[in-house]
């Protein structure tokens, strides 16, 4: 993977710097073996541009991931999917409304109806009682949720799960449009759904589906460092200058600019060379249904298909591998 747009101009802004400013290390000393990005490890000094209110080479860079995705917006997150998930949940969602939740969704959307004293509307999504793992999320339960709850101010659900189910997003979007309510998906496992992806197997993408913010861990299935996210807007529904208050509230003031970096590396990369490895591993998925199960380790494979699986289920290709798996014994390699 070549150097990023993002690095080139940070080294450049380096070498002609003198470091009497933050971090500590001055660029001089390495903080441990092997960490060579300290070089061009930056604070929001003038030409670095600042991530709470971008307008330089870090507003480039974001501009650059939203077009890939088709994005009307998109913010770098150097706090997970969780400082997504609490900043779009508190943008679309003021200090004591209602929401609608699907009852499955990680625990950052539980704090953030806690901070909020929001009250929650609970989706249960059907369960898969063989594998114990949560179907789809319905979407004439989100209809049936909306009308009967009309002060709700978002609907939050996770697509794909972390055991890569994936929710009919397109018809779930349309049906909150239809009421004039946002929708939030959790997409932290599904970064990967970019639109140049889906001739190669993986639809279902939440931006391209319609949704108002989508929270995608880009560490999770894309090459990027750990704590790196995107968030993405699209449409009407959501404002961004009320996104960008919340993330100045709930994301650090001191943004890492390797990990920033890293989400600049992550674009150029999916730009350049994703629909050719999106093509490799899409000719390489067929292979998945000769390897149903594993009786020697005592393992099975979970699969489903929207049409047909009992709890509604459509599993994510890129996700279905061992977080798919169930294991009887513990002989064989650990999957981790």
């Amino acid at each position: 993977m070549a150097d990023s747009i993002l690095q080139h101009q940070l080294e450049k802004l380096a070498a002609d710097r003198y470091p009497l400013h933050m971090p500590g290390h001055k660029r001089h000393l390495a903080p441990a073996p092997g960490l060579s990005c300290y070089a061009w490890d930056m604070t929001e000094i003038d030409g670095a541009d600042d991530l709470h209110e971008a307008d330089g080479i870090l507003a480039d860079a974001m501009a650059r991931t939203a077009a890939l995705y088709g994005a009307r917006r998109c913010w770098y997150l150097v706090g997970g999917s969780t400082v997504g998930l609490l900043a779009g949940i508190r943008a679309l969602a003021p200090f004591g409304s209602e929401v609608i939740a699907a009852r499955n969704c990680h625990k950052a959307v539980y704090h953030a109806i806690e901070l909020g004293r929001l009250t929650a509307h609970y989706l249960p999504p059907p369960v898969d009682t063989a594998f114990g793992v949560y179907g789809s999320v319905p979407p004439a339960a989100v209809e049936a949720a909306l009308t009967a709850h009309p002060q709700a101010k978002c609907v939050i659900l996770t697509s794909p799960t972390y055991e890569g189910v994936l929710s009919d997003i397109a018809s779930i979007a349309a049906i909150c449009h239809a009421h004039n309510v946002p929708l939030l998906v959790d997409e932290a496992h599904g970064a990967h759904y970019l639109p140049f992806a889906a001739r190669y197997g993986w639809q279902g993408g939440a931006v391209a589906a319609g949704a108002d913010l989508v929270v995608q861990s880009a560490h999770k299935t894309l090459p990027s460092l750990t704590q790196t996210a995107f968030l993405q807007l699209n449409g009407g529904l959501a404002d961004p200058d009320e996104v960008e208050r919340q993330l100045d509230v709930f994301e650090t003031s001191s943004p890492s600019y390797p990990l920033l970096v890293s989400l600049d590396g992550c674009t150029d990369w999916l730009a350049a060379d994703g629909p050719a490895a999106f093509a490799r591993w899409g000719s390489n998925l067929p292979a998945r249904g000769r390897v149903n199960a594993y009786p020697q380790q005592g393992t099975r494979c979970l699969r489903g298909n929207a049409c047909t699986h009992p709890a509604g289920t459509s599993n994510s290709p890129l996700q279905s591998g061992s977080s798919f798996s169930r294991s009887s014994n513990g002989s064989g390699p650990a999957t981790a």
